[in-house]
């Protein structure tokens, strides 16, 4: 029939982030068995495996937040930095996250104190003289 009406969808930019492989394929499973249920078609466009980042400045980094009398965390972040293209080319590389109000990050609703964004450059200056001495 010429004039039947279509369900289209279409996601665009929406990611999914883990640094499990795992849960990122189940994940993906269960959107083409949901697609396959609607009758949708699902395409995945881009993968990138997890990185890790070097204990060697994880530790420098703990370090010099710890010695600044700040708090620190190791986190998981997923994010497709400039630091998983390096660590494949520089064995140390780390990253340091400077904290977003809210934990509201990448929108436009995003904000970081400049308190926190001095401390964090701080915690990158006392790393890099750290790293520096090893």
């Amino acid at each position: 029939e010429p004039y039947r009406r279509q369900r289209q969808m279409c996601i665009r930019d929406r990611e999914i982030r883990s640094v499990h492989e795992q849960s990122i394929r189940k994940l993906v499973d269960h959107m083409r068995e949901l697609c396959v249920q609607y009758d949708c078609d699902f395409e995945l466009t881009l993968t990138q495996n997890p990185t890790v980042m070097s204990r060697l400045c994880m530790e420098a980094i703990h370090e010099s937040a710890e010695e600044l009398g700040l708090s620190d965390m190791v986190m998981q972040s997923g994010a497709g930095h400039d630091a998983m293209m390096i660590a494949n080319v520089i064995r140390d590389t780390g990253m340091i996250f400077a904290p977003s109000k809210g934990g509201v990050s990448h929108c436009p609703q995003e904000w970081t104190e400049w308190s926190d964004v001095e401390n964090s450059v701080n915690v990158l200056l006392h790393t890099i003289l750290k790293l520096d001495k090893k």
